[in-house]
C-alpha cells in the first residue's frame, strides 16, 4: 500500500483499478506500473482516506522515500 494516502479527496474518487502510474524515484529512475487495488481507510486519526496498492512485482525497495507517484489519467485514452 502506498502511504501516505491520496491527499486530495477529489482525486481519490477518480482512482480506479488498472489506472497507469509512473513512479519517479529520487535517483532518477522511472517505473511504469498500474494501480493494483484501492483501499478506503477509516478511523479517527485517518487524514487521507483513499490509498492504493501497487502490483506485487513492485518491491518496497523499488519505491524509496521521496519517490513521486504520477497518475497518468489520459494514458491509453
Amino acid at each position: 500500500m502506498v502511504v501516505p494516502a491520496v491527499p486530495d479527496p477529489n482525486l481519490g474518487w477518480r482512482i480506479k483499478l488498472g489506472m497507469p502510474l509512473q513512479l519517479r524515484t529520487p535517483t532518477g529512475h522511472f517505473i511504469d506500473t498500474r494501480i493494483a487495488g484501492v483501499e478506503i481507510l477509516c478511523g479517527p486519526k485517518v487524514k487521507d482516506r483513499i490509498a492504493f496498492l501497487l502490483p506485487t512485482d513492485i518491491a518496497r525497495q523499488d519505491v524509496p522515500a521521496g519517490t513521486e507517484i504520477w497518475l497518468l489519467e489520459n494514458a491509453g485514452g
